[in-house]
């Protein structure tokens, strides 16, 4: 059985640094303008990282493989085309009147141009779907923590489903709980500075484990030459369209396939000006920079990192499935990145 030891360490010694980070940066924050926007000081390339780890969830790093598993090629990654037209509109439209106006949050700035009940009922909107998002991205990293459950005690495979189900249910509470508490610890302390610091921290890991994990698998799996053999048509670009079908055959094509570029400009496009725009979430961080146009600098560079970071996901999924048709006896059935990391994957 794989020794867990080292992986424990680890996460151990992160989240000591990350509270560390933020009771630093409790320091000296005595007004709402230093605890909610780092007193307009952060680094671009700070707020730039930020952006990227908020936007990276455990729903991105563990899912987006999935989807390169599934699919062998990079269709999904054309909705990233629409996430950067979407942040250049943002940062050409939204960002100067925020820093005209020296807003804390979004929601004052729409008090200023809409009245008090706009503000009041887009705050609500915004703490009610925050909270859903957030749940759901805790519970996408508690997926880690019940999948390592059962691997660790053999005997839960020997279950009932009732009792499998009581035990599921009570490892996902508690993973929610101590996930939430050691966030809420850190980011109450230290406001945005603690969160800005600690997601470049975050985001950090994020990306070299990810280009571990890449340069790991190619070399088990023979190399560029069966990597690139094993992806399938169409690569990127998917137009939805299939030759010799009617106008409106194509057109049904097009809206009931998931990823094709027509939801990249559009679904994509939109989606982007509200996370991105219009949420409390990103826009805080824009407003720690010193000024807009660094803050416009943060989110259109942000935005082109993405489609790397997305191709780089997708071919870490191309190669899990090229590795288990060379290992098919540990093959999962679902959380392919999250069952590999657990039961493959190098310790640490």
């Amino acid at each position: 059985m794989r020794d867990y030891a080292l992986d424990l360490i680890i996460v151990g010694v992160y989240f000591t640094v990350i509270i560390g980070i933020g009771l630093r940066a409790s320091r000296g924050q005595k007004t709402m303008e230093s605890y909610a926007l780092g007193d307009r000081s952060m680094p671009w390339w700070a707020v730039l990282a930020s952006i990227l780890a908020s936007e990276i969830s455990a729903g991105t790093f563990l899912g987006t493989p999935g989807e390169g598993f599934a699919k062998r090629n990079f269709v999904y990654a054309q909705l990233v085309i629409g996430t950067i037209l979407a942040r250049l509109l943002v940062a050409a439209i939204f960002i100067k009147p925020f820093y005209k106006y020296s807003v804390v949050s979004i929601y004052e700035f729409l008090e200023i141009c809409f009245g008090k009940l706009t503000r009041r009922m887009a705050s609500f909107v915004f703490l009610l779907t925050r909270s859903l998002a957030s749940g759901s991205r805790i519970f996408v990293a508690a997926i880690l923590l019940v999948l390592a459950w059962q691997l660790v005690h053999p005997e839960f495979a020997k279950m009932t489903p009732d009792e499998r189900f009581g035990q599921e249910l009570m490892i996902y509470a508690v993973s929610v709980i101590l996930i939430t508490g050691l966030t809420a610890l850190y980011t109450t302390l230290g406001g945005i500075k603690a969160v800005v610091w600690t997601d470049l921290i975050q985001v950090s890991l994020m990306f070299g484990a990810a280009i571990y994990v890449f340069f790991w698998l190619l070399g088990k799996t023979g190399g560029w030459a069966p990597f690139v053999a094993e992806i399938k048509e169409p690569v990127f670009f998917d137009y939805g369209i299939i030759e010799g079908q009617s106008f409106w055959g194509n057109v049904k094509n097009i809206l009931t396939q998931e990823y094709t570029i027509w939801a990249a400009l559009i679904g994509s496009i939109f989606t982007t000006l509200a996370t991105h725009g219009t949420d409390q979430d990103m826009v805080q961080r824009m407003l720690t920079s010193k000024d807009a146009k660094r803050g416009q600098r943060a989110v259109i560079v942000s935005g082109l990192v993405d489609l790397p970071v997305v191709v780089g996901f997708l071919a870490i999924g191309i190669l899990i499935y090229r590795y288990y048709q060379i290992n098919p006896d540990g093959a999962p059935t679902n959380d392919v990145f999250a069952w590999f990391m657990l039961h493959d994957l190098s310790p640490g």
